[in-house]
């Protein structure tokens, strides 16, 4: 083990701490120009925490509280020696953070919940990554999740607005998603797929991002409902190829694509095969229809594919 860690400030103002609660009440934490290294040997051994005798404790869970959190200036480098460095995207064994800085305010955590407001956040990893302004009030619990008053800026990617995510539970998001509900309103926003990548790297060999490693996607959309009764005001999208999409409409049946119904008034929709071979789903277009090389398609669609 290998560690050794320098500050300028430190500062912890406690409203309470109680094991018989399970609750760890902070009012202000305050850290400022840390420079610190943790590295695990490939001999050391887990670090192994107390065992205390809780069974006088009902077990509802610890919460935390955080009421406001200011740091600033924090360059801290990670490594776990025992799991060999990845060479593509963030290596959590492997960490080198730099310029990391956060204020946030009324930070809650439980058992089944995490919430707070993120006022301002900043960081760089040698992986790439680099967040350069993030604002949001968050939250994520057993049936809601959402990122409201969004604001996340990389030097490729900008984010804006809100996204909301309803679920029966956590547990069964995958096993029943025609019944997810979304609420996107994201405006004038672009997403780099280099940025994805860096958090998603198993994404790399898959469409678009095989065929598309460089895009940059503008997308200005509003959207809600249940992904199998979806309603959009208004969708635009392009920056994957020579696409561009302006629609709106009513989607229901997703996301079975058999089972899908489009009702679209297409504003407009330009595209190329090669394009369309790079981001649909092999097997949707059958075998037996040829795409044009180019097209550019606007009225209206309802119908099946």
């Amino acid at each position: 083990l290998n560690t050794g860690v320098n500050f300028d400030q430190l500062n912890l103002i406690v409203n309470e701490v109680s094991l018989q609660k399970q609750l760890l009440d902070f009012d202000t934490f305050q850290l400022k120009n840390l420079k610190g290294n943790l590295v695990f040997g490939k001999k050391d051994e887990k670090i192994k925490t107390p065992t205390l005798d809780t069974t006088s404790i009902k077990q509802e869970g610890w919460k935390v509280k955080l009421n406001k959190a200011d740091i600033q200036n924090v360059a801290f480098k990670f490594d776990d020696m025992k799991s060999a460095e990845t060479k593509k995207g963030i290596d959590y064994a492997h960490l080198d953070l730099k310029d990391f800085n956060l204020q946030a305010n009324k930070i809650d955590y439980n058992n089944e919940n995490i919430s707070g407001n993120i006022n301002s956040f900043t960081v760089k990893e040698k992986s790439g990554m680099h967040v350069q302004e993030l604002k949001t009030n968050f939250f994520y619990g057993q049936k809601e999740a959402y990122l409201k008053n969004l604001y996340l800026k990389t030097p490729n990617t900008l984010l804006k607005n809100k996204v909301i995510v309803k679920y029966q539970s956590v547990e069964n998001i995958s096993k029943d998603l025609e019944n997810l509900v979304i609420e996107a309103d994201l405006n004038e926003s672009k997403i780099a797929f280099q940025d994805i990548l860096i958090v998603a790297p198993q994404l790399t060999n898959t469409n678009p991002f095989k065929s598309n490693p460089n895009a940059v996607l503008y997308v200005n959309t509003n959207l809600s409902g249940k992904l199998k009764d979806l309603n959009i005001p208004y969708f635009q999208m392009s920056g994957i190829g020579n696409t561009k999409v302006d629609v709106s409409g009513k989607i229901t049946g997703l996301p079975d694509m058999k089972k899908a119904f489009f009702d679209l008034d297409i504003k407009n929709l330009e595209s190329t095969s090669k394009d369309v071979l790079s981001f649909v789903p092999p097997k949707i277009i059958p075998t037996n229809i040829q795409l044009p090389a180019k097209f550019n398609v606007n009225g209206k669609f309802k119908g099946a594919i």
